[in-house]
């Protein structure tokens, strides 16, 4: 009954989602809420908020772990010297492992931020800290294909791909990594999707046909 309340649509599904996401009985991992003029600007044109940082929380409680796992080529986090694999040790002032109010607010303010501004944050690289730097949070356009290149090893000719996201402006990029792989003769292709967080349909099916070709891939 707290799914389907005509009289209150909008709650029926904000109870549906937060059960989804919230209850550890039904927890599904994979449901979320998303805005959708946030959806619509990522999915059609790339663009998301933030600095061209995706963070992975390793652990969130004391003592916090939270990494960079990828940085967005040409965006301000790659242009101040963050690297993927660097660790947060300290948000401004605050201790990534502070257990006040404030220093929690502080951390989830800068590690997800809602409003343009910059942020300092401190990393350590290899156990060493580094120099405090400032990062601009604002709109980043990403490149959902970063890399396309061509390796030999052996003799065999490798296409290597990075495949970030199934939106709309992959599609170009994608055929052009894939007419590069072509053009040069590739035996075998790797297509990285660590960081892809899914998206369109009609992509993964295109990146299928051009792995495989028509003759796997028609009508499945």
């Amino acid at each position: 009954a707290a799914y389907s309340n005509e009289g209150a649509v909008y709650d029926s599904v904000d109870n549906y989602f937060s059960d989804f996401t919230v209850n550890p009985v039904v927890e599904d991992k994979f449901s979320f809420t998303f805005p959708t003029k946030q959806w619509k600007e990522l999915s059609e044109q790339g663009v998301s908020f933030g600095y061209g940082i995706e963070f992975t929380i390793i652990s969130a409680t004391v003592p916090r772990v939270i990494r960079v796992a990828f940085v967005e080529p040409g965006s301000d986090a790659e242009a101040a010297g963050v690297r993927r694999g660097d660790q947060i040790t300290a948000v401004g002032s605050f201790d990534i492992n502070n257990a006040t109010q404030a220093g929690v607010d502080a951390i989830n303010a800068a590690v997800f931020p809602s409003a343009a501004g910059n942020y300092q944050f401190t990393f350590s690289r290899a156990g060493t800290n580094l120099t405090p730097v400032s990062l601009l949070a604002g709109n980043v356009v990403s490149t959902p294909v970063p890399l396309a290149s061509v390796r030999t090893i052996n003799g065999s000719k490798i296409g290597y791909m990075v495949f970030n996201d199934h939106i709309r402006t992959a599609e170009q990029q994608l055929v052009n990594g894939f007419n590069t792989f072509a053009a040069q003769g590739v035996n075998d292709v790797v297509l990285d999707l660590r960081y892809n967080r899914g998206g369109f349909l009609f992509l993964a099916s295109q990146v299928a046909y051009m792995v495989t070709g028509a003759a796997q891939t028609n009508n499945k």
